[in-house]
């Protein structure tokens, strides 16, 4: 009889336990959580992101910012910060400990807690890890043209504790949260040259996108990964799905932008309505915007980095199953130029 050996299926292009700390000898590290829920009969969000830079002349960079959301009163605030990397401001390499003046993502695999004081702005949650991973492009590794984005996700994190706003605390029970690990390199050695061709690369502050991260199915146990990515002169449109089995599919999206808004800050152009269509997994969303200001776009000291983080209603199906809830999108530059 030939010796039984660990079948490992396919193999992946990052390891969702060891390359939880940040990284060495690449571009940019990125650590990310979100999450859309109800409580108390408000509509409520929040979104944490904080990446490493990583310079050519050996220098990190942190880049951290967050943004508190109340769709029924109208609430946006944001907050972020950039500074060179400190005891104050920082990412383990050895675990996950990631921190700023703003607050701190800690734990493993299993479970996080995620901690943010701003004063009357607060967050204080613990995430707990499901079987469920989404892996970007399918095995977690897209190339934009010279630009490698390894990237995955637990889609769907058990979430609880509290979050205050405005100096209002909501308790936080059974919700769900998105947490994104996205991990960049730079293969290309005339990448960083003022005259560089960037067309169809992923660069940040230099490329423009949308993002939406979403748990789908009757239990969560699905979930979507949509890209809208421009480049130059290159539209990278896609997204990628997780079965309930852990099946992976990649998939070209469709996705129509109405309703658009100029920002009076920045020139920048976002859509109060948007669709989107994935044939291919017969997904169908329509989203609306629960905004009624321009609070909830955000401007960086990064340039380039200027967005809209903003809650979204959206309506629609997946598989025969009806979606209607609230939606947590992230728009970073002038999609609808």
């Amino acid at each position: 009889m030939s010796k039984v050996k660990n079948n490992k299926g396919l193999p992946l292009s990052v390891d969702v336990i060891n390359d939880l700390p940040g990284k060495r000898g690449i571009a940019f590290d990125s650590w990310y959580v979100k999450a859309d829920f109800e409580s108390d009969g408000h509509i409520l969000g929040f979104t944490w992101h904080q990446g490493m830079i990583h310079t050519p002349d050996e220098k990190e960079i942190v880049s951290a910012e967050t943004v508190f959301m109340d769709a029924t009163d109208n609430t946006w605030i944001n907050k972020d910060l950039t500074a060179p990397a400190s005891s104050e401001n920082n990412c383990s390499y050895d675990e996950l400990n990631v921190y700023s003046s703003l607050g701190s993502l800690k734990g493993n695999r299993d479970a996080m807690s995620l901690t943010l004081d701003l004063g009357e702005n607060k967050l204080d949650i613990k995430l707990t890890s499901q079987k469920e991973v989404l892996y970007n492009g399918a095995s977690g590794l897209i190339t934009f043209n010279g630009t490698p984005s390894y990237q995955y996700s637990f889609p769907n994190m058990k979430m609880e504790g509290t979050f205050t706003i405005k100096g209002k605390t909501y308790a936080v029970k059974n919700g769900v949260a998105w947490f994104d690990r996205q991990i960049g390199k730079v293969e290309r050695s005339d990448i960083l040259k003022e005259d560089a061709n960037l067309d169809g690369t992923l660069v940040a502050g230099k490329s423009i996108w949308l993002w939406l991260g979403l748990a789908l199915g009757e239990e969560l146990k699905e979930a979507i990964s949509l890209w809208d990515i421009y480049s130059g002169n290159t539209r990278y449109a896609f997204a990628t799905i997780a079965d309930k089995f852990g099946a992976q599919t990649n998939a070209v999206a469709d996705i129509t932008y109405d309703e658009v808004w100029t920002s009076s800050k920045t020139g920048n152009k976002y859509p109060k309505v948007l669709t989107i269509k994935v044939a291919a997994v017969d997904f169908k969303m329509k989203l609306t915007s629960y905004a009624n200001s321009e609070n909830v776009e955000f401007v960086r000291d990064i340039q380039g980095l200027d967005g809209c983080q903003c809650l979204y209603h959206g309506i629609g199906n997946y598989k025969g199953q009806k979606i209607d809830r609230a939606v947590n999108l992230e728009m970073i530059g002038n999609i609808c130029q």
